[in-house]
């Protein structure tokens, strides 16, 4: 009853972090790995903060030593997911 939904909706995607699903606006459900989700999730709940490679392996990896190829994993698996439609929006 008290648990608020986070849905967030950016470009052609639909997060829902209640049911840990990604969504294309068709209703497509985009497969991420657990670790990945967590990535996105992340990044979308810190927007418009810059966060250090430091943050980002603290905060998804807790009491967890890791390599820092880890987190370059799970970008450039977002990257090639989401496509690089973002970043050209921007022309002169």
């Amino acid at each position: 009853m008290g648990e608020q939904a986070q849905i967030y909706e950016f470009g052609d995607f639909r997060l829902d972090a209640a049911k840990r699903l990604l969504l294309k606006r068709d209703g497509e459900a985009v497969p991420l790995t657990p670790k990945v989700f967590d990535t996105l999730l992340y990044l979308i709940e810190n927007r418009g903060t810059v966060l250090t490679k430091d943050e980002l392996m603290t905060a998804l990896w807790p009491d967890t030593v890791v390599e820092e190829n880890n987190l370059g994993q799970n970008i450039s698996k977002l990257r090639g997911v989401l496509g690089r439609t973002g970043a050209s929006t921007a022309t002169s």
